[in-house]
């Protein structure tokens, strides 16, 4: 995979908007990475717990059909150190991709895309349901003394 002069933010933003399901403790190791995958001029980036999937897609041109998977925490923090006007160049050789921004360059692990988890449903069992935000949040209230509610102990 090799992407040329892009912005920091057209990577950024798709990767923000899935790494929020990327579990920090894993029993799966590719669960700590994302999947950058290009199609149609299109960057697509995947993330998964098993369980939900999120695909989050940047336009940008590229080598069709190249995929991979990288830690999504460490790109995360890696693009969030950049400048913003930053451009980036990315480069997959092997198990290691290679990030370019300036005179900086950084070396990330990967692992294969074809070991990554995928949910996918046939045609007939995708579903649309389409209603106002406010509608959606009263749902919501309705069902929130029954979700779990996170602490975190500090040592």
């Amino acid at each position: 995979m090799q992407l040329k002069q892009i912005a920091r933010d057209a990577l950024l933003r798709p990767l923000q908007a899935v790494s929020g399901i990327v579990e920090r403790r894993h029993t799966l190791p590719i669960l700590a990475n994302v999947l950058l995958e290009q199609k149609n001029g299109h960057l697509n980036v995947t993330a998964t717990d098993l369980e939900m999937q999120i695909t989050a897609v940047s336009e940008l041109a590229g080598k069709e059909g190249q995929s991979t998977t990288v830690g999504a925490r460490k790109l995360q923090d890696l693009l969030r150190a950049l400048p913003d006007d930053a451009s980036l160049n990315l480069d997959v050789a092997g198990s290691k991709m290679t990030v370019r921004a300036g005179r900086s360059r950084f070396n990330l692990q990967t692992l294969p895309a074809a070991d990554y988890p995928r949910i996918s449903l046939g045609a007939e069992q995708l579903q649309t349901l389409s209603l106002p935000q406010r509608d959606f949040r009263a749902l919501l209230r309705l069902a929130e003394f029954a979700m779990a509610h996170r602490t975190s102990a500090t040592t």
